[in-house]
């Protein structure tokens, strides 16, 4: 290394970097650790710290960037917001390519590009203004043909939707299934029982169980080996096969993220007392859960009760997979 070259930290977890070794130090000693992207599971949990606080050039900053499809300075190859959006749920993407922001989560990327992001907006407008006019035509000619051909789809539609009770059509632009990416839905989940779940004795368990009484949550289907899960991604890249251990991972810092979500909500009731004590004990399995050193048999166990309780809904999730497959499948049909 040149002795004037800048040097850089990046996280190895959550790939974010920063020039300042205080910086990363801070992000690394966060009680609330950054997403871990799947690239990190390369490096064990002891050689995370180490390897991050290690300064690295910005050609290895890049390389690496590189490598998971996460180069910061390809700004140019998103013709819209729409296809950057869907770029930053294929990769949990957590940093803005245009203004080079980094977020703690992907849907604060996202709120960032939609509302605040100066920088891209310029870049957006010089690459759609070139495709404006063929995507014009190519618009036209779908609606000529979608009128021509309307009424038969119609009648189509109509009668598959009366000879199978169980089709497309149960799903809705209000009533689909969550991104595995997101966090779960708990539109369901009143005041009174995030009371009842954030003072209960298993506090995950039970949250998990009210989490899939909405089928919006049923996301995730478990192989007969319990070693991998089928997730629903999005409508690209739709069903996706991820190790189970993965997917627990992620379920437990969801699942933490909700209780503490709770927490906010109920805190300022004053009818309820140790609710700091309740936080505590939330805060101190999510810090067990994700420490190898303290008991090599938690994860082993908490992935145990997971899938047990996901595999009271398995069938419901099959059925549920392949008619929201369908759904997909007919919005892309019913596009122009």
């Amino acid at each position: 290394m040149m002795n004037n070259e800048k040097l850089y930290y990046q996280c190895r977890r959550c790939f974010y970097n920063t020039t300042k070794k205080t910086d990363m130090k801070r992000h690394l000693l966060k009680k609330n650790k950054c997403n871990r992207l799947i690239e990190s599971y390369k490096f064990k949990d002891y050689e995370i710290e180490e390897i991050s606080m290690t300064p690295i050039t910005e050609n290895e900053i890049k390389n690496i960037n590189d490598l998971l499809c996460y180069n910061i300075n390809d700004s140019n190859k998103f013709n819209n917001i729409e296809d950057y959006i869907l770029y930053i749920d294929k990769n949990n993407e957590t940093k803005c390519i245009y203004c080079n922001k980094v977020f703690f989560r992907k849907y604060e990327l996202k709120r960032h590009l939609l509302i605040s992001c100066k920088k891209k907006n310029n870049t957006i407008k010089d690459n759609s203004k070139n495709i404006l006019n063929n995507n014009q035509q190519i618009n036209n000619q779908q609606i000529n043909n979608q009128q021509i051909n309307n009424q038969q789809i119609n009648n189509q539609q109509i009668n598959n939707q009366q000879i199978n009770n169980i089709n497309i059509n149960v799903f809705n632009e209000k009533d689909t299934i969550n991104s595995f990416d997101n966090d779960w839905d708990i539109s369901k989940i009143d005041l009174q029982k995030k009371i009842l779940l954030f003072l209960a004795d298993n506090k995950y368990t039970k949250t998990m169980e009210e989490i899939l009484k909405n089928n919006k949550n049923l996301n995730i289907l478990f192989d007969k080996s319990n070693d991998t899960g089928l997730v629903y991604k999005n409508d690209i890249d739709k069903f996706i096969n991820l190790k189970s251990d993965d997917i627990i991972i992620s379920i437990i810092y969801k699942l933490y993220s909700h209780l503490i979500e709770f927490y906010e909500d109920i805190k300022n009731n004053d009818f309820i007392k140790d609710l700091d004590l309740h936080k505590d004990k939330i805060e101190k399995k999510y810090t067990d859960f994700n420490n190898n050193n303290h008991n090599k048999n938690i994860k082993k166990y908490v992935k145990n009760i997971l899938i047990d309780i996901f595999d009271k809904y398995k069938d419901k999730i099959s059925e549920q997979f392949i008619e929201f497959d369908k759904y997909i499948l007919s919005k892309k049909e019913d596009g122009f």
